[in-house]
């Protein structure tokens, strides 16, 4: 698990294995349903490789920034998963001209948004939710993603 005395002690090990980890079943399942969903749609944009660059990078990110803030635990793919929801935020400001008269996209970002303004809301009520792991992926899969493409897209709608 993520935990932040060990990491700082030296088991930097933990801050991949901690999104390998769940709570339990629910925990598990809900983290695979948001993977295949978030991460199919942005591997059909970015391709496999630099979807996996992002999910790590952000796992790692999100879970040192999960560190520095916060001494708690903590188990999960939902920093990585967060990282993806970054990603796609970033995706879109570097290809805006291609998809802001694309209705399909403009419905996958508003489902993306509520999304993150869905997790805020129960995260901010519960005391086992690493917030600060959420953020962290959020912020870092959005710096990532600039790092990983650049615009490919004209004025053409040729993203689709």
């Amino acid at each position: 698990m993520k935990y932040p005395a060990k990491i700082y002690n030296g088991e930097v090990h933990r801050l991949i294995l901690f999104g390998l980890l769940h709570a339990n079943l629910v925990h598990l399942i809900s983290n695979l349903l948001s993977q295949i969903i978030l991460g199919s749609i942005m591997e059909g944009f970015i391709g496999t490789r630099n979807l996996s660059f992002l999910y790590l990078l952000s796992n790692i990110c999100g879970g040192v920034f999960s560190c520095v803030m916060s001494p708690s635990p903590g188990v999960g793919a939902s920093v990585a998963i967060f990282g993806i929801l970054g990603g796609y935020f970033g995706f879109t400001i570097i290809n805006w001209n291609s998809v802001k008269n694309n209705m399909n996209y403009i419905m996958n970002l508003i489902f993306m948004v509520l999304i993150v303004i869905m997790n805020a809301s129960f995260g901010l009520g519960s005391e086992t939710i690493d917030n600060y792991g959420h953020l962290g992926g959020l912020i870092y899969g959005f710096i990532i993603i600039f790092l990983l493409v650049e615009p490919k897209y004209g004025n053409d709608n040729s993203l689709w």
